[in-house]
């Protein structure tokens, strides 16, 4: 009797394995697995260029969209690309190769909450540490500003927004058609 309660209860444990079928494994995969163990047990260095990324370090961030997919505004201009920040924050970019410029349009993001006048910050763009633009305090009533830095071949950099000094309540910033361009020419 006792054996068959075994053979049931192992039986349940099988079920979920007979479930999840056969895990396959993609080409890419196998790619970055050979990649891998070239470099490790070979000594073949990866001359791939570095994969793009960024990290939140502070705050939120939304890519080319505000909350409930709302489109960016600065004053009366919308962007469908860019990034925008919903409060104070600090993005970290890492650039695939060596970065020439960065560009963007800042302003508070033209919307409901912002309508009522809340709302002031103070955007930044550092490299290598260094900061390399700082803007006055922004309000909703402040023109769009057009942001130009030279990135001098580095292969990261950081944008912020900060408290215009009143509190982070209409905080809502937007780096409207923030884009790279690299040493070798691409955007």
């Amino acid at each position: 009797m006792r054996s068959k309660y075994r053979l049931i209860f192992i039986v349940f444990l099988l079920i979920p394995f007979w479930e999840a079928g056969a895990i396959s494994v993609s080409d890419q995969e196998h790619k970055n697995a050979r990649r891998w163990v070239a470099a490790k047990f070979q000594g073949i260095t990866d001359t791939r260029q570095n994969s793009p990324y960024m990290i939140v370090e502070r705050g939120t961030v939304i890519k080319n969209t505000r909350y409930f997919d709302y489109p960016m505004i600065i004053g009366q201009t919308q962007y469908d690309r860019g990034i925008h920040f919903p409060e104070p924050g600090r993005l970290r970019v890492s650039l695939p190769s060596p970065g020439h410029k960065f560009f963007a349009t800042i302003g508070l993001d033209n919307n409901e909450e912002t309508k009522s006048g809340v709302g002031s910050a103070v955007f930044a763009v550092s490299v290598s540490e260094e900061e390399r633009f700082r803007s006055e305090v922004v309000r909703l009533e402040t023109p769009e500003q057009s942001v130009q830095v030279n990135l001098g071949g580095a292969t990261g950099f950081v944008l912020e927004v900060n408290d215009g000094g009143d509190g982070k309540q209409g905080d809502q910033c937007d780096w409207g058609n923030a884009r790279v361009t690299l040493a070798d020419g691409c955007d």
